[in-house]
């Protein structure tokens, strides 16, 4: 009776859900031997899944047994067979008695599911979300949204101060100065310039290397706070001396710390080539920066902070 539960339950999602292909398709295929007397698959790949479906089923095998139980002595002359196949078995010849227990368990479990078994999602079509699920799950993103805004707001809305070093020892100005107009004009970012006195070249802050130029004559880091794209740019159109001025021994993908070695420049070899040996350095992405402030005006020397910036 139990099994036979299971078939009127099983034909009843059948009937409701038709739109759903896929839960069709596994009825069809656990049905016939449901009604052989094999309930597993409707249970494990229907009923029980869904929920609600194997509650109403197990009602329709409670109301089958009772109507078994009503006739009374209705019983099989071997172990092991049910539904459809245990017919023939039945004793005393009360196999129509267990007939119409069947019959009362599979239109039990039928009425059970068909008015209060089958779960909404399960009447969608294939692939589609019911209200309930699609409008939690938009609530979910919602507030994952928001959740993930007010973190970068927060980040966001902190500023950040540091001092950016010099990168060389020399004589500091701004960059309105150099002779070029992409810096001069600002087009790259704001920053400062240093005519050197001498080739050494350190980190003008702590941060990580992201690229060095093929040509050795630039490199750019990110700074290990505050976000800060710096562009470190050693001369003007040194570019065309191919590196052969610069050792550059840091690569790409390094962390550094303030003051740290980069390489060097031949100042005399840049300036014999009839190039400006000067040396620029701005923060590329200045959308970021709240305030940018010089803190050091004629001669600084390599390491000391010249440049306090804060982000936004």
């Amino acid at each position: 009776m139990a099994g036979a539960g299971q078939v009127g339950a099983a034909i009843a999602l059948w009937v409701r859900c038709r739109k759903n292909k896929q839960l069709v398709n596994m009825i069809k295929g656990a049905l016939p031997v449901g009604i052989l007397g094999v309930g597993e698959p409707l249970i494990y790949g229907v009923t029980l899944p869904l929920g609600r479906p194997f509650i109403t089923a197990c009602i329709g095998g409670g109301i089958g047994g009772a109507v078994v139980a009503a006739f009374g002595q209705v019983g099989a002359i071997a172990i092991g067979p049910s539904g459809i196949a245990l017919v023939p078995l039945i004793a005393n010849n009360m196999w129509w008695a267990y007939v119409i227990g069947l019959l009362s368990a599979y239109a039990g479990g039928f009425i059970a599911t068909y008015f209060w078994g089958v779960p909404k999602e399960a009447m969608l079509p294939d692939g589609q979300e019911s209200p309930v699920v699609a409008e939690r799950r938009t609530a979910e993103e919602k507030a994952t949204n928001l959740d993930m805004k007010a973190s970068n707001t927060a980040q966001v809305s902190q500023p950040v101060t540091q001092d950016i070093e010099a990168p060389v020892s020399g004589q500091i100005e701004g960059l309105e100065k150099v002779n070029d107009q992409v810096f001069s004009q600002k087009m790259l970012g704001e920053g400062f310039a240093i005519v050197p006195s001498n080739g050494s070249i350190v980190a003008p802050i702590d941060g990580k290397i992201v690229s060095v130029m093929s040509t050795k004559h630039a490199l750019t880091m990110t700074s290990a706070k505050g976000n800060l794209e710096i562009l470190i740019h050693l001369g003007i159109d040194t570019v065309e001396l191919k590196g052969e001025p610069f050792d550059i021994t840091v690569k790409e993908g390094q962390e550094v710390k303030g003051g740290q070695s980069l390489g060097t420049m031949d100042i005399d070899q840049i300036k014999k080539a009839g190039k400006d040996p000067v040396v620029i350095m701005t923060v590329t992405n200045k959308e970021t920066v709240k305030d940018m402030k010089l803190l050091q005006s004629g001669e600084v020397k390599a390491g000391a902070p010249v440049l306090e910036v804060t982000s936004k």
